[in-house]
């Protein structure tokens, strides 16, 4: 992590005050008493709340933006009333991202019953209520009942026999989202993005869907061995897997694998490149305008 963020671009220009950052959260971890959760500043003055002694509270205090490139894609991409799909939507970052930069409708999908629960008073707290529709499922390749253990970590699995804790409704997102259009669409689910993919067919088809943000599965053994499916399912509805530079607002070819993968619809990656460089900036700090 200490290497992570003296690299990361939100702390180049404020090196100590990073460093400053990292020793009060360690501190703040060590003397946390209870489940009282952590406020965090965010992008555009929002806040985020997250458990203390999490990784999610690690990077939103250390690193603001966790993925610095595919979130500032999604601020730069985005417009008001469009519409951005979170599968794995945690605790909000990408959710209130969208919703308060860009004044864009999201649809959370989010099985966990506490990071659900975060997410739910992120969206209240940062008055995003009638932007945001939050959605306590389970989304993979097919309809029905999985279960998701209550421990963090934990995977998605369908179980038409689960009972008692950690039960959800699982749905195909196709079926989810019926003939409501995503502009982008986000899956990070640790393990399980081929499934989610693979009950989005159609949504996948749909021409106003220009880019997919996918987890990689750096950390979560479940996808990393099948990263190539998933890049191989995506380009065969026309989406090519590219990097972002946020602050020459460009598209790049990939240099390498990082935690979360952007594909773009090829054949408009010209009309992304024109929209991102009209974009508004926005703070994900407030000493950064990207």
């Amino acid at each position: 992590m200490l290497l992570r963020v003296w690299r990361h671009p939100v702390n180049r220009a404020d090196l100590p005050g990073a460093m400053a950052r990292m020793f009060a959260h360690w501190v703040t971890c060590r003397l946390a008493v209870g489940a009282i959760p952590l406020p965090l500043p965010f992008a555009n003055d929002t806040w985020l709340f997250c458990e203390r002694r999490s990784r999610e509270a690690a990077g939103l205090r250390l690193l603001v933006l966790k993925d610095f490139a595919a979130m500032s894609f999604v601020a730069h991409y985005l417009r008001s009333a469009e519409h951005f799909v979170d599968v794995g939507a945690g605790v909000g970052s990408y959710t209130v991202l969208a919703a308060a930069v860009t004044a864009a409708r999201v649809t959370a999908f989010e099985p966990a019953e506490a990071a659900a629960a975060a997410l739910m008073r992120n969206v209240a707290f940062n008055e995003l209520a009638g932007l945001v529709k939050c959605r306590r499922i389970g989304v993979s390749d097919a309809s029905g009942r999985g279960y998701f253990p209550p421990a963090a970590g934990g995977r998605l699995r369908a179980d038409p026999c689960a009972e008692g804790e950690g039960v959800v409704r699982l749905q195909r997102l196709d079926e989810a989202l019926g003939d409501d259009v995503a502009q982008v669409l986000k899956v990070d689910v640790c393990g399980d993005e081929l499934e989610v993919l693979r009950g989005a067919q159609l949504t996948l088809q749909r021409p106003g869907l220009d880019a997919v943000i996918v987890g990689t599965g750096r950390g979560c053994r479940g996808l990393a061995p099948r990263w190539h499916r998933v890049c191989a399912l995506l380009e065969r509805h026309g989406f090519e897997p590219a990097d972002y530079d946020p602050f020459e607002r460009r598209l790049l070819r990939p240099a390498g694998l990082s935690d979360k993968g952007l594909f773009v619809r090829g054949r408009r990656a010209d009309a992304i490149m024109r929209r991102v460089e009209r974009a508004e900036g926005f703070w994900p700090t407030e000493d950064l305008c990207v």
